[in-house]
């Protein structure tokens, strides 16, 4: 498998570019508490990475183990703990990466993988209990050149947020193909909840980092991430209500 060389992306939100640019000690003073901040969630983000690191392991372990006892109940215990696990590593990934395109060190590594593979994985990986998450594709495999770290950031951030707005026994539905209506080669996919929808007021600060929406138990990070992830690589993210049935 042939992986191209790494890209860096600058992001116009570099903390530190501002303030070093911007000589008044009143805006220095002011952008202080904010660095100060981001600088202790990357610290924070690392070292609970260290840790989560183990407990997925020992997560797949007492799966593997209680699926092989025919342990039903703590088959459905370790399943939760899996996906719980899951959910706090996707909120300490996007810490960290939230602090790497502050500091304008986001990079894309590409090689060819199966987008069908990577959706159906993470609808598998973030659906829980009272919420499923399905994927519709017309196709069985849809090959492409990225970066599967970070589509599936984007994805996962996507899909995360769709669950978050969802009624109990929604689902969710990831929706992947190719996009015939383009004047390139490209692929869609779409996410799309059952929830109660997103008011238009909303919509301009729903990709902002650091302000997370109404009810939100976030960072504000996730589809602020999830559109960097993409315009990285040469696409677009957008977010639309569907009237009386949820977003997309």
């Amino acid at each position: 498998m042939c992986t191209e060389p790494a890209t860096r992306y600058a992001t116009p939100h570099s903390g530190g570019r501002e303030f070093a640019e911007d000589g008044s000690f009143a805006v220095r003073h002011r952008q202080w508490p904010r660095i100060a901040s981001k600088q202790l969630l990357s610290v924070v983000a690392h070292d609970m990475r260290n840790y989560l690191t183990p407990m997925r392991g020992r997560a797949a372990l007492l799966l593997g183990r209680a699926l092989k006892e025919h342990r039903e109940a703590d088959v459905r215990d370790a399943a939760a703990l899996e996906r719980a696990i899951e959910r706090l590593h996707l909120l300490v990934i996007n810490m960290v990466e939230g602090a790497r395109l502050d500091a304008g060190l986001f990079t894309v590594h590409r090689q060819k993988v199966d987008l069908v593979d990577l959706a159906r994985d993470s609808a598998m990986v973030l659906a829980t209990e009272t919420v499923d998450v399905r994927v519709e594709t017309p196709v069985r495999s849809l090959p492409a050149v990225v970066d599967p770290e970070r589509i599936r950031q984007a994805l996962d951030n996507l899909v995360a947020n769709a669950i978050g707005h969802s009624p109990e026994h929604g689902v969710v539905l990831i929706r992947i193909a190719r996009d015939d209506q383009s004047d390139r080669t490209s692929i869609k996919l779409t996410v799309e909840d059952q929830g109660p929808g997103i008011p238009t007021e909303l919509l301009p600060s729903l990709f902002v980092p650091f302000e997370p929406g109404p009810g939100s138990t976030g960072l504000g990070l996730g589809l602020y991430l999830a559109r960097q992830c993409t315009v990285a690589h040469g696409g677009s993210l957008d977010l639309e209500p569907i009237p009386g049935r949820g977003a997309r």
